[in-house]
């Protein structure tokens, strides 16, 4: 006896919301048949006001075994219905951990996503994943858990992501600078620094960051559900960037980690290019990690051994290089070694 089993499919909308006043109204119109989740820390002072909203911790404390369980409990308190719809409004974390609660309640109602920093336009914002953290013997391990449950809309402002700080701008560009890199595009260095400077978006930048969302629509598109190796091409940077952001003990951002995780990884297999992605990121001035990352080799291997990528004994990565993407197995020790050789 056979089951097939094909769960339906979700197409995702991703529409440009130009004004702040639009956008709001969108999330406004949709809280009538939802709950609305956002980042207690933006300075949106109309979203505590959304009758029935909760605010969320801010950043990757957001991503809890509790804070899930208190999401949960706030929609079935709301008695949201199957019918209705979950809307985040926040950055990576934020929607990260809505997600998963919207996958969950009720076994999954619809999703809307508003990400409002440039970080979690490209990551979060479109991609299906959903994940909370462990910490386990004091030490945390990255989006340990999650599910795929895509959006069924997602709501970019470009007026939103003026308001960040410097540091998120800089950031969402290292999210940026992987997903044109993997897919061999050019960085204009001197537009993304103008736009981590002065927070402007030029039409230049602007263009670039559709590039790089096109470029992870096609790869998500190929490999939904991460079955078929197309999408760990999305996850360069990010085992080496991980383990960073556990060491570093919350004073590295996602996007600074990634980063430098790049570098690392593409040390691994072309070092000529490994100098490229070092001199952009020097250019602009990315913080050398060094002086925030706390552990010993044996720190290093317990938060790389928790990477999804791994078989068990060895960890997948593509990488980029001058000549295109490129695969390599390393066990974690070997990464761990490298890793502290270059940091």
């Amino acid at each position: 006896m056979k089951l097939r089993f094909s769960p339906p499919s979700v197409t995702t909308l991703v529409q440009e919301v130009p004004r702040l006043v639009a956008w709001r109204r969108r999330i406004e119109g949709a809280a009538r048949k939802g709950v609305v989740f956002w980042d207690e820390s933006l300075p949106l002072s109309w979203l505590a006001e959304i009758p029935g909203s909760r605010p969320l911790p801010a950043g990757e404390s957001c991503k809890r075994w509790h804070v899930l369980e208190a999401a949960l409990t706030h929609l079935a308190a709301a008695r949201l219905p199957r019918t209705g719809s979950v809307i985040a409004v926040g950055g990576g974390a934020t929607c990260d951990l809505t997600a998963m609660a919207a996958s969950l309640y009720r076994r999954g109602v619809d999703l809307i996503l508003a990400p409002t920093t440039l970080l979690s336009v490209i990551d979060a914002g479109v991609g299906g994943k959903t994940a909370v953290d462990l910490e386990e013997s004091g030490r945390l391990l990255k989006n340990f858990a999650g599910s795929f449950h895509p959006a069924r809309e997602v709501w970019i402002c470009p007026e939103v992501l003026v308001t960040l700080s410097e540091r998120e701008r800089r950031s969402g560009v290292g999210e940026l600078l992987k997903m044109l890199w993997i897919s061999r595009q050019r960085a204009d260095l001197e537009g993304i620094s103008a736009w981590i400077r002065e927070g402007r978006i030029a039409r230049g930048f602007w263009r670039q960051v559709r590039q790089a969302l096109a470029a992870k629509v096609r790869i998500v598109e190929r490999d939904p559900l991460d079955r078929k190796g197309i999408r760990a091409a999305l996850n360069y940077g990010h085992t080496v960037g991980h383990a960073m952001e556990s060491l570093a003990g919350g004073k590295l951002s996602h996007g600074e980690a990634v980063a430098w995780g790049m570098w690392v990884e593409s040390a691994l297999v072309d070092r000529k290019f490994a100098q490229e992605v070092r001199q952009a990121l020097q250019f602009l001035d990315f913080a050398d990690p060094r002086s925030v990352l706390a552990g010993d080799r044996a720190d290093w291997e317990f938060a790389l051994e928790g990477d999804k990528k791994s078989d068990g004994k060895k960890i997948s990565l593509k990488v980029a290089t001058g000549r295109g993407l490129r695969e390599v197995r390393k066990t974690p020790a070997q990464i761990a070694d490298a890793a502290r050789a270059f940091l």
